[in-house]
């Protein structure tokens, strides 16, 4: 009632042009991926050359149901509660910095025999 099940979550990386996935989504940073209010999620970052990296979000109550519960009574905030309405997810715009693969920089030639 307050503002619908999903959220739109923008995603981001340092270097850009990462492999952002979340569950069956995926994307290429910077971008924007659709996801439920109601539960948290690991966005997973992976670019050649770079380390993997992970960023959590987190639904936190929303202040908007507040004025729900003022104008709509319970019944609105417990219908805003069970469809995950009532949350909004932090951070709203989720990034990572992805570090350089040590392992993946040394040249063929220098790296050290098995």
């Amino acid at each position: 009632m307050i503002h619908g099940t999903t959220q739109q979550v923008r995603i981001e990386s340092i270097p850009s042009g990462a492999k952002a996935t979340l569950g069956s989504q995926t994307i290429t940073t910077p971008g924007e991926l659709t996801v439920p209010r109601e539960y948290p999620f690991i966005v997973n970052f992976e670019k050649p050359g770079c380390v993997p990296a992970y960023a959590h979000v987190e639904p936190q109550t929303s202040n908007l149901v507040w004025g729900n519960i003022f104008l709509g009574g319970f019944v609105g905030a417990a219908i805003d509660f069970a469809s995950g309405a009532a949350y909004d997810l932090e951070p709203a715009t989720v990034s990572a910095t992805l570090a350089p693969n040590p392992a993946e920089e040394m040249p063929v030639s220098n790296r050290p025999a098995p």
